[in-house]
């Protein structure tokens, strides 16, 4: 049987290697998770991605931002200021 016959109850699975973390905290505090960047969505902030690297089998992950919010406290800005004199 292949290991994506059944849905997986992790919080993420790597798409390369297959390794799984089984919630949130797992996988920031794994080592081999480094963060490589963001993607914004202006429209929706929490459709954003944010990129990881899995360093053992070197491949990327993109994450929806939806999944982090509560780890920010900052302010956020409703208003986009691309393309203004502000930016």
């Amino acid at each position: 049987m292949k290991r994506n016959d059944f849905p997986s109850k992790a919080f993420k699975t790597c798409t390369m290697c297959g390794e799984e973390w089984t919630d949130r905290d797992a996988f920031l505090a794994d080592p081999a998770i480094t963060v490589t960047g963001y993607s914004a969505h202006f429209k929706d902030l929490e459709l954003g991605l944010f990129y990881f690297n899995h360093e053992t089998c070197k491949t990327t992950m993109a994450l929806q931002a939806s999944l982090f919010t509560d780890l920010y406290d900052g302010p956020v800005f409703k208003e986009r200021k691309t393309g203004s004199d502000e930016c």
